[in-house]
């Protein structure tokens, strides 16, 4: 009896502290410097955009907070899935992704429905 009390009393101690000080999910301690790119169709020039992962979100990315949030949240670019339910058009314009530096990742989407649905504003610039 002894026993279940000390485990259950240092279980709700451990997640006491836990939820004491709640930081801001993009705040790792080390900032993740990523390039990400986006190419619609095969008659665009990829557009580019910077983002930063740290104590504060960065970069040329319009919506820097929301994405390295996701990121944290998910632990990769590619692991984030926004909404896997998410319906979508079957219109085809595919949605070239890639991203480098912090982490090596690069997908195609049939359009951009089923890129926001998967990867929220990550891509959106």
């Amino acid at each position: 009896m002894r026993r279940s009390v000390a485990i259950i009393t240092g279980t709700a101690a451990v997640l006491a502290l836990g939820l004491a000080a709640p930081a801001q999910a993009y705040d790792t301690g080390t900032a993740a410097h990523y390039t990400l790119q986006l190419a619609v169709g095969q008659r665009e020039t990829p557009r580019e955009a910077t983002l930063t992962c740290g104590r504060t979100a960065g970069g040329t990315h319009p919506n820097a907070a929301e994405a390295c949030e996701l990121i944290a949240e998910a632990g990769s670019v590619e692991a984030v899935m926004v909404d896997p339910g998410g319906v979508c058009t079957l219109e085809y314009l595919p949605h070239e992704v890639t991203v480098s530096g912090g982490e090596q990742y690069s997908e195609v989407f049939g359009n951009k429905c089923r890129m926001t649905t998967a990867k929220g504003p990550i891509f959106d610039f």
